[in-house]
């Protein structure tokens, strides 16, 4: 049975306590896609904020970091903001807010072929794909985004920096590595694929 995923959640900055700032980036009028809360986001080569939903999109060196809301003015001349951007919106100046720090960690859902599993920590310091095109709720806005980790290697579009149980006791210094099983991983983008940090370019 498939389930959903809760998005990337930005736990901390490494190194600091707290999330961070987010920054803004224009929205295209009319985007025909719903970008939901803690969903990625990536920067288009026109500087505009659409979902990065796919694998190939995580690959891009587009993906800048975990979406948090947006505001835009709409067709009656009220403001909005809203914390996920409900697809199709006719206007213009629409702005997205994302967390946009390297060094933000993320804490995701562990799927396979986007159903619930669990991990040991032996996949700590690995890459991990994003779970393709998981659409999010228009009921809560918020996003069902994973990771797979099926696709566990020496390279992908996040690094795992830890895991963790968020409704459970997983204390490192209480927990057997060899077989405590983990629901969540704790994720960065991978540094050379992130808009801001990565060494890949793109052009129009």
């Amino acid at each position: 049975m498939a389930t959903t995923g809760t998005g990337f959640v930005p736990v901390r900055v490494n190194g600091q306590r707290d999330v961070g700032q987010t920054s803004d980036f224009w929205i295209a009028n009319a985007d025909s896609v719903n970008i939901f809360k803690n969903d990625m986001a990536q920067v288009t080569v026109l500087g505009q904020l659409e979902l990065c939903a796919t694998v190939a999109d995580g690959d891009s060196g587009l993906c800048v970091g975990s979406f948090n809301g947006c505001e835009y003015t709409n067709t009656d001349g009220q403001i909005v903001q809203s914390h996920y951007y409900p697809a199709t919106q006719s206007v213009d100046g629409m702005l997205g807010f994302v967390y946009t720090n390297p060094q933000t960690i993320y804490s995701v859902k562990i799927q396979s072929s986007g159903v619930d599993t669990t991990s040991l920590r032996t996949v700590i310091a690995a890459c991990v794909d994003n779970e393709d095109a998981n659409a999010g709720s228009t009921t809560t806005g918020l996003s069902a985004q994973s990771i797979n980790i099926a696709s566990v290697a020496d390279a992908g579009n996040h690094k795992i920096v830890g895991l963790h149980n968020p409704l459970g006791s997983d204390s490192p210094s209480l927990a057997v590595a060899s077989s405590t099983t983990y629901t969540h991983a704790l994720v960065i983008i991978s540094p050379n694929l992130h808009y801001f940090a990565g060494s890949i370019g793109n052009t129009a």
